[in-house]
């Protein structure tokens, strides 16, 4: 059987530590692309972390501050000695090509990672202790994690955006519109706060239970998807998609959403004529739905990956954040949604799409109550089991209804403060909805003036 060497490039790591020692400017170029571990013999990664343990302090770098550094580590013959530092300074001819060199010196780090993971991917699957699912499921977070691992930024200058930024406004100022992003379908909502859902931003649509955030979120992605034409995703993980499109329909064509639950209609009839034709327009409607439950965060992003990929959608609905599965390692509850929360962020901002995820609030408002029993209005840190998410939504919307749910019981029309309570680019305020309930319909009552609400 043959032996196989993983892949590295152990002469470019001579010559990058080398570098490194001899040039301080050396060190500030290559600091942005490695980390010490992407070396691969292990007495590389020693001279590194010595290296950028001295940089990171401010001390000057030099063969003699970097062998006593290391000697200090205890690790000096690990390394080969003082000698072995000599070697890599004599050799040393130019650094003008240090980053494509530390690039190189990464690039095979990866490869590395990749053939590590998947001997693991393959071992799991020969001991066969799991569900092929969950292996599948192991497997995406395996390798979406080299992803996370090697992602890098990138400094640029100015002058370098400019051309996108200037295009931008070339064709907002043609548009001639206050919505500058996804319209929502609420005038009031778009004009007088959002201009419309952003790219890569995070709104956050929150609410105690039965607040109608699903059917507010159902809203939204229809109307984007059936008068607009914008591609959208929705991953329903509370709810089977057989309910979700029954509510759609009933959006729709004003068809009570309990005679479409029960079939209370005449198939010769004109509601159901209004219903086949509803669903003919329903097929072309770029509009993809995911009722998987209990989704993890990695496989959601895999799928709208693909999504856009494939379809360019637009926008991306989840219903709701406290039900996806977050990352095994989290050591508790909070650590789990504050990671979901910025893998959310991070979607939007990588896929360049707007994230609208759902989310339960705590029962802080409800204790809040006032003596008649109105329920106090959500404020930021009501949202539920992690701040993480006040800190990475750009826009925070909250549906509020201070009655207490017993008087509202058998009413078909529901009154919703609509409250935007963040919005990292634009105002802050409070919107009056009308939430018909046998429609799973919101629409605006009237518009409310912009206010600072905190």
């Amino acid at each position: 059987m043959e032996i196989r060497t993983l892949p590295n490039a152990v002469d470019i790591e001579k010559g990058v530590l080398g570098a490194m020692i001899v040039d301080m400017d050396a060190i500030a170029r290559v600091v942005e692309i490695l980390k010490p571990d992407d070396f691969y013999l292990e007495s590389h990664k020693i001279i590194c972390r010595a290296i950028f343990k001295l940089f990171e302090l401010g001390k000057p770098v030099d063969s003699v501050l970097v062998t006593e550094e290391i000697k200090n580590m205890g690790k000096l013959e690990a390394i080969g000695g003082a000698s072995y530092i000599a070697e890599l300074t004599s050799s040393v001819v130019s650094a003008a090509n240090i980053a494509r060199h530390a690039e190189i010196i990464h690039e095979k780090a990866v490869l590395r990672d990749m053939i590590k993971t998947s001997n693991k991917i393959i071992e799991m699957a020969y001991r066969e202790e799991d569900t092929t699912d969950n292996l599948l499921d192991l497997a995406e977070q395996e390798i979406f994690s080299i992803r996370e691992r090697r992602k890098k930024g990138e400094v640029k200058h100015i002058g370098d955006y400019l051309d996108e930024v200037f295009e931008s406004l070339r064709i907002r100022a043609e548009r001639k519109s206050a919505i500058t992003g996804l319209p929502s379908g609420f005038n009031q909502l778009d004009t007088n706060y959002t201009a419309g859902f952003q790219p890569a931003e995070l709104i956050v649509i929150a609410g105690r239970p039965s607040t109608g955030k699903t059917a507010m979120a159902l809203n939204i992605a229809t109307y984007m998807a059936f008068e607009r034409n914008i591609p959208v995703a929705f991953f329903s993980l509370e709810m089977h998609y057989m309910a979700l499109i029954e509510r759609m329909l009933s959006f729709l064509t004003g068809i009570p959403n309990t005679m479409i639950r029960k079939g209370f209609f005449d198939v010769r009839g004109e509601e159901w004529d209004f219903l086949t034709r509803t669903i003919a327009r329903l097929r072309t409607m770029p509009l993809w739905i995911d009722s998987t439950p209990g989704i993890s965060i990695y496989e959601l992003r895999a799928k709208t990956r693909r999504l856009k990929k494939e379809h360019d959608i637009q926008a991306m609905f989840v219903d709701y954040l406290q039900l996806i599965q977050g990352p095994p390692r989290a050591e508790n509850r909070q650590q789990e949604v504050a990671a979901i929360s910025r893998a959310l962020k991070n979607i939007a901002r990588e896929l360049e799409i707007s994230v609208i995820a759902l989310s339960q609030l705590s029962r802080a408002p409800k204790t809040r109550s006032s003596r008649k029993g109105e329920e106090a209005e959500p404020v930021l840190s009501d949202l539920r089991e992690s701040g993480q998410i006040e800190q990475d939504a750009d826009v925070v919307i909250f549906l509020h209804n201070k009655k207490p749910s017993e008087e509202l019981e058998g009413k078909d029309l529901i009154p919703v403060k609509v409250i935007i309570a963040k919005q990292r680019n634009g105002p802050r305020g409070k919107l009056d909805f009308i939430f018909q309930k046998s429609l799973v319909r919101f629409r605006e009552e009237k518009e409310a003036p912009v206010e600072d609400i905190l």
